[in-house]
């Protein structure tokens, strides 16, 4: 049964591995870890505005969702958009995207965001 757990700092080659093959299956081009490794330590530093969270299982990463929190005046406060979302593989179609996403609408509602908005984001109660 896969894990979902919210990133942190020890986790940034982790995240970096999954958004890296997520991009070069996306775009066709070369592999660029290094520098998104580097972006990744500097984004989840950022863990009040910046989440992710990755899935594994036995020890083998299955994919991962970053988040980004924004604000509107049309969603009447802060809510959260997927920046990345990236399923291995062979895992597609086993639900690891779903489990995935599950993991950040529980976060959303401990941190004060009240449910979806027409675009999909929690919306913060204010």
């Amino acid at each position: 049964m896969p894990v979902v757990r919210r990133a942190d700092l020890n986790d940034a080659s982790l995240v970096a591995r999954l958004v890296d093959s997520l991009l070069v299956e996306l775009s066709g081009s070369s592999s660029r870890y290094e520098e998104r490794l580097a972006t990744a330590y500097r984004l989840l530093t950022n863990g009040d505005r910046i989440f992710g969270f990755f899935a594994v299982e036995k020890q083998h990463p299955l994919g991962v969702i970053m988040i980004s929190e924004r604000a509107s005046i049309y969603a009447a406060g802060s809510f959260g958009v997927i920046t990345e979302l990236y399923v291995v593989p062979e895992k597609r179609s086993a639900g690891v995207a779903k489990l995935l996403s599950t993991r950040p609408l529980l976060s959303g509602e401990s941190a004060g965001y009240s449910g979806w908005t027409p675009v999909g984001s929690w919306v913060m109660n204010e």
